[in-house]
């Protein structure tokens, strides 16, 4: 596997497909996760770093997207600020305040799905500042 612009976490494969699809237009490098335990894999290898843009599903089996993102930032706590962080869910009222508290702390931003237009003009807004 080679490093991609722009990293999706979800175990929906109609969204991230849909993504994908959009993407793929404009040769912009995604790769997608249905696990996010091999997404957190992934991450230990030297080509994670060539990514811009992680977008991270909150509702998964066995870790939800926060906690994909706190382990995130323990495994790398030098380098993850690079990356623009997007959560995103159908239900933000199922992010406890807390783990929203410490999101905003680290500058992850929330989204409500299904906005993918959001979504996409963030990557592409993400990756041509980084041209």
């Amino acid at each position: 596997m080679n490093g991609a612009e722009v990293i999706v976490v979800d175990d929906m494969p109609d969204f991230t497909r849909n993504i994908k699809n959009i993407l793929d237009l404009d040769d912009i490098g995604i790769k997608v996760f249905n696990e996010p335990e091999k997404f957190l894999d992934y991450s230990k290898r030297e080509d994670f770093f060539s990514t811009k843009i992680i977008i991270m599903d909150y509702s998964m089996p066995n870790l939800n997207g926060f906690n994909v993102f706190q382990r995130l930032f323990e495994m790398h706590p030098d380098s993850i600020n690079q990356y623009k962080m997007i959560l995103y869910t159908a239900n933000i009222d199922q992010v406890d305040i807390k783990e929203k508290e410490y999101l905003e702390s680290v500058n992850i931003e929330i989204i409500k799905k299904p906005n993918i237009q959001i979504i996409i003009d963030k990557i592409y807004k993400k990756v041509n500042s980084c041209i």
